[in-house]
């Protein structure tokens, strides 16, 4: 990894990776930080919340894969239907990513 810990174009470049604990934190307040500025229903861009979290890209979605799997197990264990539970992943969210755990059909 690049000295800047790969943020190159970010506010943040330049500056050593923070440790792991110190990353949390920044992309927490910056996810916080964020979801109370926008507008209720507002979508962002990857580029937009890599901005906000000082984060790279990659970092944004592997958060955002395991955000969604986690929902996905979520939402199966509380008895919602397979087919539901894709359908509400049907727009544009990558349901491939989603490998299923063992013991999910």
């Amino acid at each position: 990894m690049p000295p800047d810990g790969g943020l190159a174009g970010s506010p943040l470049a330049g500056r050593p990776r923070p440790s792991a604990p110190a990353q949390r934190r920044r992309v927490d307040l910056g996810l916080a930080i964020l979801h109370a500025l926008s507008e209720p229903g507002r979508r962002h861009s990857c580029a937009g919340i890599t901005a906000w979290c000082g984060c790279s890209a990659e970092n944004t979605q592997g958060i955002e894969a395991r955000a969604l799997a986690k929902l996905r197990r979520l939402l199966l264990r509380a008895g919602v239907d397979r087919e539901s539970v894709g359908a509400l992943f049907a727009d544009g969210t990558s349901d491939a990513r989603w490998t299923p755990r063992h013991g999910e059909a």
